[in-house]
This record gives C-alpha cells, sequence and structure tokens, in this order.
C-alpha cells in the first residue's frame, strides 16, 4: 500500500509575517520567498529507503510516499508493532521576520 503526503510550502506552515519592533521599514517580508532546501524522513515507521520525495521546480512543495508504514492492533500484537511514528524533515530558506506552525497536512 501507498501513501502520498503533499506538503506546501505556504499550506503546511503558516508563513505569518512577524516584524519585530525597530526592524526597519514594517514592511512584511515576501512569502513566496520561502523556498525548501532538503527534506528526509526517520523513525520506525519508515525504514530506510522506503519513503519517496519530490519536491516541486519552485522548491515550494514537496510530495511524501510512503510504502511501508503500516502498524497493528488485536490481541497478542506487541507495543512496537501497534506504535509506529515517521518524522518528517523540511530545511527551509526563509528570510528574517517569519513564524512558522503546522497547520494541516492531508
Amino acid at each position: 500500500m501507498l501513501s502520498f503526503i503533499t506538503l506546501f510550502g505556504a499550506a503546511l506552515v503558516a508563513a505569518n509575517p512577524l516584524v519585530l519592533p525597530g526592524a526597519g521599514s514594517g514592511t512584511a517580508p515576501d512569502p513566496s520567498t520561502i523556498q525548501i532546501t532538503s527534506v528526509s524522513a526517520s523513525g520506525n515507521g519508515c525504514p530506510q529507503g522506503s519513503v519517496s520525495t519530490e519536491l516541486s521546480p519552485d522548491r515550494q512543495v514537496v510530495t511524501f510516499g510512503f510504502d511501508k508504514f503500516q502498524t497493528y492492533i488485536g490481541p497478542g500484537t506487541s507495543v512496537a508493532d501497534r506504535t509506529k511514528n515517521c518524522q518528517l524533515h523540511l530545511n527551509l530558506k526563509y528570510p528574517g521576520g517569519f513564524q512558522f506552525a503546522v497547520v494541516s497536512v492531508y
């Protein structure tokens, strides 16, 4: 079973311009200047080589494909089989004055 998650630079993170006191002109940075520089995944739910990534040419959107993320339930199932995680790591290039928060993933 192959699952996909697509992360949009501006949709994944709420790129809220934060104008700091004394930061100069008071103009907000341009959100289109945010770029994803690299992506990776780690965790017991996504063994090495089991996550595919595709980064858009403008470096604003990344799509992750998972082909081994499985968890199990039921009597006699070990904790290791019931509990899985996969951490997605994004390195971003962005101008100063931004704060980020994960809003949603689908």
